[in-house]
């Protein structure tokens, strides 16, 4: 059979996905030494609640899968997907492909934006000279939050 996942999707079609990027961790000491309480994450967070629904039409399958072959193969190297491609036509028959219609769609971030200006400054100068992972893209959204206040 097509599994237990698929069986809940056409049973239950509701959809709640989330993404979330965490792009900087923020020791409590950067900002109150000895108190463990202002330790945070800079993040990115995405939820999106809606309905799921499988995809029929092949042209529309062929181009959710195209798309995903150019966001994870950028440099291309295979055979574009259609429905008309004979190289594509037994997957596109057999690949069950899901589409997300959203109903709702929250975004949050947390760089700093609630901290008073002068905290904010001091984050960027700790996040760039410490220049680890997500530092310096934490370092400018925090910058960004300095512009639109």
């Amino acid at each position: 059979g097509a599994g237990e996942k698929f069986e809940t999707f056409i049973a239950k079609p509701r959809v709640t996905f989330s993404i979330a990027i965490a792009y900087a961790l923020i020791p409590s000491y950067w900002r109150a030494k000895g108190y463990a309480c202002p330790a945070t994450t800079l993040y990115k967070s995405l939820l999106v609640r809606g309905r799921g629904r499988i995809v029929v039409d092949p042209e529309e399958q062929a181009r959710a899968l195209q798309a995903l072959m150019e966001k994870h193969q950028p440099e291309g190297e295979f055979t574009p997907i259609t429905p008309d491609e004979p190289l594509y036509r037994k997957v596109l028959e057999e690949t069950k492909v899901f589409c997300v219609e959203p109903e709702r769609i929250d975004i949050k971030t947390n760089f700093g934006q609630t901290l008073p200006e002068k905290q904010r400054w001091e984050l960027i100068r700790r996040l760039e000279e410490r220049n680890e992972g997500l530092d310096r893209a934490a370092a400018a959204e925090v910058r960004k939050t300095l512009e639109t206040s």
